[in-house]
């Protein structure tokens, strides 16, 4: 799911081009709101996102 949301996008992103690029997407408020509570810092790739949240299954990317 993820992997969609940022595709197309250049890494590293700063959370703030994280949540506009899940707002673009249409990715669900309690979603959004969950990505919003990220740290404030540069995210190198999805994985540093996916950990960030506490995601532990890989990325669509990576399976």
């Amino acid at each position: 799911m993820w992997a969609a949301v940022f595709d197309g996008l250049e890494w590293p992103l700063e959370r703030w081009q994280l949540l506009v690029a899940a707002d673009e997407y249409g990715i669900s408020p309690r979603i959004c709101d969950r990505l919003a509570r990220v740290p404030h810092r540069r995210y190198e790739d999805l994985t540093e996102v996916e950990d960030a949240l506490g995601i532990d299954e890989p990325s669509v990317e990576q399976a």
